[in-house]
């Protein structure tokens, strides 16, 4: 009888770690695709905004259209996946006139 308890609580405690550990790595799988989607929409904002201001200052306007959707697309996804508080001092950065 002592055994064939200490079998079955060695099989709950195995579940139960096997469990909590699936749930604390698929935690930190979705941490780190967040992660790296901030990461992709913080850098390619910053590239959509050095290609408009240099296309601005040589003069170039034809691609200022593409140049303006890569900068939007950026933005709408900082919007989905940034912290609030990036959110708000972008959104107060556009308010306030930013070019």
């Amino acid at each position: 009888m002592t055994i064939t308890m200490a079998a079955i609580f060695s099989l709950i405690a195995g579940l139960i770690g096997a469990v909590f550990g699936h749930v604390l790595s698929e935690k930190k799988s979705r941490n780190d695709e967040l992660a790296k989607m901030r990461l992709d929409a913080y850098s390619d904002f910053l590239k959509a905004i050095s290609f408009l201001v240099s296309a601005r200052r040589s003069g170039r306007i034809q691609d200022e259209i593409s140049e303006l959707g890569a900068l939007n697309d950026a933005k709408s996804r900082i919007c989905v996946c940034a912290d609030a508080g990036v959110v708000e001092a972008l959104e107060s950065f556009w308010l306030q006139g930013g070019m």
